[in-house]
């Protein structure tokens, strides 16, 4: 039986400058594309989608997946010759964007929906439908613009606060989530879990929830606690309450099974008894060693490298296999 498993984030999905950066191809680096080799060595039939665009934030991210409505937020005329609209220049103060005319049906402390703004419009977010006829969203100098993926020759409004749903590969057998890193404080803890939880239902509720290696939660003002592992375990908690096994808790689990893993698909067997030694230490530390980081440069870098992306990979097709998705 063959799945569909669709990878859907930000950069640490897209994988930053690696090998088929944006693609899951068989034997490259990112992260969807080490579960794509991984799965097909261990036998099974999956065709696995990197839908990781950099740079967006959770908002964007739930809305190309389809976990959160879109709307327009000001009445647009699309020509009669079809020519692109544009929906304004994004604004990014502290993580939050503004300045679009593309928001999605979920406020912020403040009451106010958040904007949108799609990096990479592609096969993952096209065609937007609109009315039940179909749209193009598209980047042009720095905003989105939107367009007739068929013209009529009609000129055509669309009120302010009409609905536009995007594409996305909504019949997948699998759906991998990760957002949050591009996210300011405006996000919080309790929204960052409600639009995790809304994308995890788009495929009848079979999901996995990718919490971030780094301290994600420290940005967010409802997380409470006095030092930042008090704050650690209240969002441990919450995910899990929320998510179950459906949550994967990288922060915890590439720290304690990273460099194992790694081992594991025979990755840094160049490396000294001292060198790995140091390693482990900075892994129990939290600090993510260079030699997982994509640039090789430094410590701390989220942007993996193959090596780093295999242990993810490792990681999602462990908990696949537990929560029983995986058929041959």
């Amino acid at each position: 039986m063959k799945l569909t498993i669709t990878c859907t984030g930000d950069s640490v999905t897209e994988g930053m400058a690696t090998d088929g950066h944006h693609y899951a191809e068989y034997g490259k680096a990112p992260y969807p594309a080490r579960l794509k080799t991984i799965l097909a060595d261990a036998g099974y039939d999956a065709d696995v989608y990197n839908f990781g665009h950099g740079g967006e934030r959770t908002p964007d991210v739930a809305a190309r997946l389809g976990g959160a409505v879109c709307y327009v937020s000001e009445t647009l005329t699309i020509p009669a010759d079809n020519s692109p609209v544009k929906l304004g220049k994004p604004v990014v103060t502290d993580g939050r964007v503004t300045g679009t005319k593309l928001k999605i049906c979920y406020a912020d402390g403040a009451g106010e929906d958040y904007c949108v703004y799609f990096t990479q419009p592609s096969h993952d977010t096209n065609p937007v439908m609109i009315d039940g006829v179909a749209y193009h969203l598209s980047v042009s100098d720095g905003e989105n613009v939107i367009w007739k993926e068929k013209p009529d020759g009609k000129e055509t409004i669309i009120p302010a606060g009409t609905f536009v749903f995007t594409a996305d590969r909504r019949q997948a057998d699998v759906s991998v989530i990760y957002g949050g890193i591009n996210d300011g404080a405006s996000l919080t803890l309790r929204r960052w879990l409600d639009l995790m939880e809304a994308c995890g239902k788009v495929n009848g509720g079979r999901y996995i929830v990718l919490g971030a290696t780094h301290a994600l939660w420290n940005r967010w003002a409802d997380v409470p606690g006095e030092t930042p592992e008090e704050k650690y375990a209240y969002y441990r908690r919450a995910a899990m309450e929320r998510f179950g096994v459906h949550f994967i808790d990288l922060y915890d689990e590439f720290a304690r099974r990273g460099l194992d893993l790694a081992l594991s698909g025979g990755y840094f067997a160049d490396k000294s008894a001292e060198e790995l030694a140091e390693m482990r230490d900075k892994l129990s530390a939290h600090t993510i060693p260079a030699a997982f980081t994509y640039n090789k440069e430094a410590d701390g870098n989220v942007h993996l490298s193959e090596e780093g992306y295999h242990v993810i990979g490792l990681l999602l097709f462990e908990r696949m296999k537990l929560l029983g998705y995986l058929e041959k």
